[in-house]
């Protein structure tokens, strides 16, 4: 979504943020397929930077629609990486720099096992499949 508000003018922007979160927030597959169609018809109308831009992401932006209904909350939005990212960076940004790849990932784990940085707990999880281990 802020990729396509930065290609929007001002004065469509409130316009275009509620027909992305009626596209994606659609209550099924075949729902979010159908606004998608209808976002794209009507964006490239109204301003052709958005739909090239769209066009640009592809299925990749619908990738959540392969899981089931559940997990599409969970799925749909960044909250919870950005989240770990900005406790991350509070916390590297009294530092000068770290001194390599492993201390990193060391602080990163570190923080998460103190509980200094929380995951939330997957919506749905029980409707997941596990995945089949292929026969060598």
């Amino acid at each position: 979504m802020w990729n396509l508000l930065a290609k929007v003018p001002a004065h469509l922007r409130e316009e275009l943020v509620e027909d992305y979160r009626r596209m994606i927030y659609a209550p099924s597959r075949e729902a979010v397929e159908q606004a998608r169609v209808g976002f794209l018809r009507k964006w490239k109308l109204r301003c052709k930077a958005v739909s090239v831009s769209f066009e640009e992401a592809g299925d990749a932006l619908f990738t959540f629609t392969s899981f089931p209904s559940s997990q599409w909350k969970a799925l749909r939005t960044t909250n919870a990486l950005e989240r770990i990212n900005e406790e991350f960076r509070r916390r590297t940004k009294t530092q000068a720099s770290l001194p390599n790849e492993e201390a990193v990932l060391f602080l990163l784990i570190g923080l998460l096992r103190s509980g200094q940085i929380t995951l939330r707990r997957l919506a749905g999880w029980q409707n997941l499949t596990t995945p089949q281990m292929e026969a060598v």
